[in-house]
């Protein structure tokens, strides 16, 4: 645990310094511009496809400063990723993800994309994409779909709730010599942030507490 330092303050009282000394995320520069509680993709259906829309999504962000993958790899289980889709479905509300949207373009068949770095809510975006793709079958009146089997409605009605997910938004730029760069120590300072903090339910709790309602 992080222990404020307030030796040197008088009266040994806390500062707004102490509390900012907290996190270094104080240190990202001001010129990266950061906007939250905003739509994360008015097309994330089309671009979580192979063919994306307006936008791509890395989901794994290579280090080259330090040589490794800034995301741990992809560790949901069946039953979480399950229990995420019908949260969507059931219009649960969804906490919004983390991304760094980069100022650079990529080329697909002609089309200009947008590069976002996935910060935080790897999980939950890879398991819309796996749903897309009919990788993920959800329980349904004691069958399980995928999203092939859902009529026009359905996919509408699946579509728009993912379009309409939120996010906090970093605007940056991956050219050294912008001012607004975004360079790989800040990507890990903002994954540190968003990641490491609070402890997992743990599964004989949340069985427990649907136990006493199926009761």
């Amino acid at each position: 645990m992080t222990k404020l330092n307030t030796t040197k303050n008088a009266n040994n009282m806390v500062t707004l310094k102490d509390i900012k000394g907290l996190s270094n995320i104080h240190d990202i520069p001001p010129e990266i511009h950061v906007n939250e509680g905003i739509c994360l993709d008015p097309f994330l259906a089309y671009n979580l496809s192979d063919h994306p829309k307006t936008a791509t999504y890395d989901f794994d962000i290579w280090l080259e400063d330090y040589n490794i993958y800034l995301q741990r790899p992809f560790v949901w289980n069946q039953i979480q990723q399950q229990e995420f889709i019908l949260s969507i479905l059931l219009r649960k509300p969804i906490p919004p993800v983390v991304i760094v949207e980069m100022d650079s373009s990529a080329s697909l068949a002609g089309e200009c994309l947008r590069k976002k770095l996935v910060i935080d809510g790897k999980q939950r975006l890879k398991t819309i994409k796996k749903f897309l793709n009919n990788e993920v079958s959800i329980p349904i009146n004691d069958n399980y779909y995928t999203y092939s089997s859902f009529d026009q409605d359905a996919k509408l009605m699946f579509e728009r709730e993912i379009n309409f997910l939120t996010a906090t938004v970093y605007y940056a730029s991956d050219v050294k010599t912008d001012k607004w760069y975004m360079s790989d120590y800040t990507k890990i300072v903002l994954f540190n942030f968003y990641n490491f903090a609070g402890t997992p339910q743990e599964k004989d709790h949340k069985d427990m507490l649907q136990n006493l309602l199926n009761k």
